[in-house]
């Protein structure tokens, strides 16, 4: 049966593919450290750059632990409950490591953030995986989503770091943050 995921029935697939693809942006773009300018935040917070590739790591744990029951969680919740409900923690979460002096902060953060980035995005990847492969080929899915989110993620970093380039390392936080919190009004 095909799931409508978080959107009225109403909705055309070809807007409801457009709108996931929006809203997934934030998500993919959203991360505990950028890489990108993770040596800003290592200067910013005078620490050596392990402390940082830790909560750089600290995220893809948080998602590897949210894998293990995101499907429960899906179970029991409706799917705007849940994408509401983690966009707002993120966002929070987000502002929290932007406005920390703490590295500590950022590990434990980053953590969450990855825990909870894993349950609006199986909400989002469900219904673009029914709408790009209707039969369930993983191989026609794979290699069309696959090539949205590498290109995506690169680009966001790309302006991430340009943004702190002519601001702080704390910028992307906050513009992050802002994203989030218009995904989860706009549900």
């Amino acid at each position: 049966m095909y799931n409508r995921g978080p959107f009225a029935n109403w909705v055309p697939k070809p807007l409801m593919l457009l709108l996931i693809i929006v809203f997934l942006f934030p998500l993919i773009a959203l991360n505990g450290v950028y890489r990108s300018n993770s040596t800003d935040i290592s200067g910013a917070f005078a620490t050596y750059s392990e402390y940082i590739s830790l909560a750089y790591n600290a995220t893809i744990i948080g998602m590897g632990v949210a894998s293990t029951i995101a499907m429960r969680i899906k179970m029991r919740f409706r799917s705007k409950e849940i994408i509401v409900f983690c966009t707002v923690v993120l966002a929070v979460l987000s502002y929290l490591i932007a406005t920390t002096d703490n590295v500590l902060v950022v590990i434990v953060g980053s953590f969450f953030i990855g825990f909870f980035k894993m349950f609006p995005f199986v909400e989002m990847i469900l219904p673009v995986m029914f709408i790009i492969s209707p039969t369930g080929e993983r191989g026609r899915f794979y290699s069309v989503f696959y090539p949205i989110i590498l290109c995506t993620g690169q680009y966001s970093s790309y302006l991430l770091a340009n943004q702190v380039f002519n601001s702080n390392w704390q910028a992307p936080y906050f513009i992050i943050a802002i994203l989030l919190l218009i995904v989860a009004d706009y549900r």
